[in-house]
């Protein structure tokens, strides 16, 4: 099998850390956050919010390290050593095999995992927790495996696979019930997602995954628009989203927060809190839809405080942000505020020129529909 060969031929050294932290926090790897578009929010506000289907994706591995490197005369030295103390523990061959075999059957599906061969890992995880019931190991087997269902979008299972053995999760327990609540997020189940997250929260003080369940257990509740909720999680000083931030945490996870907490700002009518969440982002590095966000969040607040100026610079941003995008949907819900903007200006003929864009060739039915 090429996999195990990568590990069998020793073209490499894979090590997995004993604790991890998930990738959806604190510069960790993330190699993809998009965060889903509350369009409830703007629907509530009268925006004629358009639902954008998105994805939280959080490719996320074990803090792992493939070392490759030649032989100098240092390592020389330390293999003589070695092969002595090989000499020595001979006579202990059949015991160092079985426990060589088992750190192999793990090796294996861990470097399955790292390439994101998710099928392959889940079958060789599930292998090693049937063969090796008693390994050290077992615990962390079982959460990759399921973490493997769960790229495979596998959610029902990786559900009922975490929660069956989550009494023996021991140390990995947080990490069970966050992988558990992912699961029920992106299946839809939103309600059980929040309780899911807001349980780390509570029941893990020291966790390191508090500030990542802090945010997904806000995006849960923002689909089930319980905005007074968001605000209060997100805003308390004792919160674990804030604590996080005044530890210094930044990123696509930290800017989520606040754009999900400026949303619930702008629903409930805190236009000085959602200003402050805006200024909080201003000089954040953010990925082109995080960006798009900023700018659709900043014109509807400027708007519902009927400052028409700004928000007609922020419409006209905004619409540039979509176009980086690529994104037709982002488009055409940026071209239809602009032209509410130019509406409540009273440049009707300039509104009436954004909102033709939107029956072009390629532009969702929606847009069309209100243009």
């Amino acid at each position: 099998n090429e996999l195990g060969e990568v590990v069998e031929l020793g073209l490499g050294h894979v090590e997995i850390s004993e604790r991890r932290q998930t990738g959806r926090g604190g510069g960790k790897n993330v190699t993809a956050f998009v965060a889903r578009i509350f369009a409830a929010s703007a629907h509530q506000n009268g925006q004629g919010g358009v639902k954008v289907r998105a994805f939280l994706t959080n490719q996320r591995f074990a803090s792992s390290v493939i070392r490759r490197g030649g032989l100098n005369f240092p390592t020389m030295i330390r293999l003589r050593k070695f092969l002595w103390l090989w000499l020595l523990l001979a006579g202990a061959g059949p015991l160092l095999a079985a426990s060589s075999a088992e750190k192999r059957a793990f090796d294996v599906a861990a470097v399955a995992f790292k390439l994101q061969s998710w099928a392959y890992a889940e079958t060789n995880f599930s292998e090693f927790v049937q063969k090796y019931p008693d390994s050290e190991r077992i615990a962390e087997a079982i959460l990759l495996e399921a973490e493997s269902q769960f790229y495979q979008h596998q959610y029902a299972s990786a559900i009922g696979l975490l929660r069956t053995h989550l009494e023996r999760a021991g140390g990995w327990e947080d990490l069970y019930l966050y992988w558990i609540g992912e699961a029920q997020l992106a299946d839809g189940k939103f309600s059980e997602a929040a309780e899911a997250f807001a349980g780390i929260v509570r029941k893990f003080p020291e966790s390191t995954n508090r500030f990542s369940a802090s945010v997904c257990e806000a995006e849960a509740r923002a689909h089930l628009q319980q905005w007074p909720q968001i605000i209060d999680s997100l805003q308390k000083t004792d919160g674990a989203f804030q604590v996080g931030i005044k530890a210094g945490v930044v990123g696509e996870l930290a800017s989520a927060g606040y754009l999900i907490l400026g949303e619930a700002q702008l629903v409930e009518k805190d236009f000085a809190g959602a200003n402050a969440s805006l200024e909080w982002l201003t000089p954040q590095e953010l990925n082109p839809v995080s960006a798009w966000r900023f700018s659709y969040l900043k014109c509807r607040v400027t708007l519902a405080e009927e400052k028409f100026n700004e928000a007609l610079t922020a419409a006209n941003e905004l619409v540039d942000r979509a176009s980086l995008t690529k994104d037709s949907i982002l488009l055409s819900q940026s071209i239809t505020l602009q032209a509410e903007v130019l509406e409540r200006l009273g440049r009707l003929d300039d509104a009436i020129g954004a909102y033709k864009k939107n029956t072009a060739v390629g532009m969702p039915a929606d847009g069309q529909r209100t243009a």
